[in-house]
Order: C-alpha cells, then structure tokens, then sequence
C-alpha cells in the first residue's frame, strides 16, 4: 500500500572544504561515511533536502532545451556498466531512502517508485527502462529516467585492467561552465587538461582508477566562488540568460555579494562491470554566511591567497581576487 502522506525534507547539508585554507587539486580522497558534521547525512550516497524541486525542474528544463546538451551515452557504450550502475542506483536509493522510494521486484526486472516525483520506472532484467507509469514525462532511458530522480549529477566511469578511463556516460544538468557534450569518451587526464596544476593526478588516474573500482565509496570536494546561485552554468546558458562567465565577478554591492559553489563527489565502485559511478551534488551556499560561520572568512582569504595566477584565471577570480579578500578581511 502506497503512503500518500506528504513528503517533508530537512535543510541542505553543509560542506565547508574552504575553511582549510588551502587550495589544491589533488584527489584527496575520504571513505564515504567520513564525519563531516552533518550526521548520518555524511553517510549516504545520494541527499534529499527540501532544495529537491529546484533540482528537478532544472533537469527537466534542460531536457526541454536539448536532451542531448546534458544527458550522453558513448556509442556502442559498456551495456553491462550501465546495467550495473542502473541496478547500483536503484538498490541504494531504496536502501537508504525507504521513505521516498521503493523497490519491487517482479519476474523479467524491477520497478522503482519514486514519491517525490510520483514516478512508477520500470526495467527489465538487464536493466533498461521498459515502461512509464504515472508521468509524462518520455525518459530516453534507464540512465535518463534514473538521474531525473534524485538532486546529483551522474557520470558513468568505464575502466580497463590497466587502470585507462573514459566517460561512458554523463547525466549533468549542473556544469561549472563546462559542457558534458565535449567530455563524453575522453579520459581524466583529457577531462581535466584545463584544470592548472592537475598535472601529477592525472600521471596517477591509472592508479587511482585501479584502488577505486577494487575498493570501497570515496567523498572529495571542489569549491568555487560565483555571483549568482544558478544551478545551470553551462558555457552555452538557456535563451534569455547571461552568459555565465559574465556572472563570476564578485561584487560588494550585491546581496549577498558572492556565492560558495561546492561539489559534493562520490565515487561508488562497481567491480562487476569494470567501472565506477561518479556522483556530483552541488551546493550553493551565500556569501553572507561568512558573517555568522566561524573560520569561512579566514580559510576562504588564505585559499585565495594561495592560488596561483592560473588558478584564479581558471576560477575567474583574477579581476577580483583583491577586492574579495579585503571584503572577507573586514569582517574577520
């Protein structure tokens, strides 16, 4: 029997990877479950906050634009991967949100139903999506259908014995001024060729791949500072928007004068299919906050401090850098 009471969500976790006061692009790789001050929260893969409808809508909208802009599958791709990844998703986000979905088994596959969306999503035994139930929307696939219902983005990660990597498929609808088109198939090294100072990680993906896929879930961060809360901040905006780059500037005179962009990253193994799913859960947190958290001003002032030239113009806070850490050290 279906429980039709309303859903009611907490508040949205709160990660903090700035206050270290250093910035860097290395792994830094933590066990998932790590405490990070928000409870059993840390402790799950996926996070449901009362943020949710935002996220949904900002997926469905980028659907409507061009499906294909934000959802990839590699031609020919790794069906068993995608299997893997599909029953992964569909078994934890029973297991550790009984609340809002449930999983039912049946002869040829399973059906997944989702409360939050209201979404009965049925697949088949090897994990394709066969049928619709209650809504309108027209998933192109299992991978489609699965990423519209949760608050992260998704990327599917194919690895070799050898440790080589290459996207196998991207469900995401909340770029930092990247776009999934240009990564489909390319490996870490290539994905990131911009990132300055990535150079030493990407010697060692093979490695890395190797003790993800055998080992257990793994949380990072990645942070960055823009001047608006859009969670779309693709390169190629929707019709109507400012180009997102025109937005990263800081400005005192705005309320709130910056916003905090963190990731959230979980790296989930799946042995059985020589790969790895790659969450992405994107806060956004305003700048205001650093007037009442302690230690976000200094840690924040000290990671600019430290970032190199091509650092901050990857980052777009070249022209504004100055101006940002004499508005943090005014209220240190």
């Amino acid at each position: 029997m279906r429980d039709d009471t309303p859903v009611v969500l907490p508040s949205p976790a709160v990660y903090v990877p700035f206050v270290s006061g250093r910035y860097d692009v290395s792994p830094s790789l933590r066990g998932l479950g790590a405490d990070f001050g928000n409870g059993a929260v840390d402790r799950q893969a996926f996070q449901f906050d009362r943020q949710f409808p935002a996220y949904r809508e900002n997926k469905l909208r980028c659907r409507t634009e061009r499906l294909s802009k934000y959802v990839l599958e590699a031609p020919g791709g790794s069906p068993l991967l995608a299997a893997e990844g599909a029953r992964w998703m569909a078994g934890d986000l029973a297991e550790e949100h009984p609340a809002l979905f449930s999983l039912i088994p049946e002869v040829d596959g399973w059906t997944l139903h989702c409360r939050l969306t209201g979404e009965d999503l049925r697949f088949t035994a090897d994990g394709c999506l066969a049928t619709e139930v209650r809504t309108g929307v027209q998933y192109a696939s299992a991978w489609d259908a699965l990423g519209c219902q949760v608050q992260e983005d998704l990327a599917l990660v194919a690895v070799a014995p050898d440790g080589a990597d290459s996207l196998a498929a991207l469900h995401v609808c909340a770029p930092s001024s990247w776009r999934p088109e240009e990564k489909l198939g390319l490996s870490f090294g290539a994905v990131h060729a911009p990132v300055p100072g990535i150079e030493p990680t990407a010697r060692a993906a093979p490695r890395l791949n190797r003790s993800i896929v055998s080992g257990k879930p793994f949380v990072r961060f990645v942070w960055g500072i823009a001047a608006a809360a859009r969670l779309n901040r693709h390169p190629d905006p929707f019709s109507g928007q400012p180009l997102p780059d025109s937005g990263r500037a800081f400005d005192p005179k705005a309320d709130p004068p910056f916003w905090l962009r963190v990731e959230r990253q979980v790296l989930v193994p799946l042995p059985g299919a020589g790969g790895y799913l790659f969450l992405i859960r994107l806060y956004c947190y305003p700048g205001t906050e650093v007037r009442t958290r302690p230690g976000w001003a200094p840690g924040i002032r000290s990671a600019l401090a430290a970032m190199t030239d091509a650092q901050l113009d990857y980052k777009g806070l070249t022209e504004s850098r100055d101006a940002l850490m004499e508005w943090l050290a005014s209220i240190d």
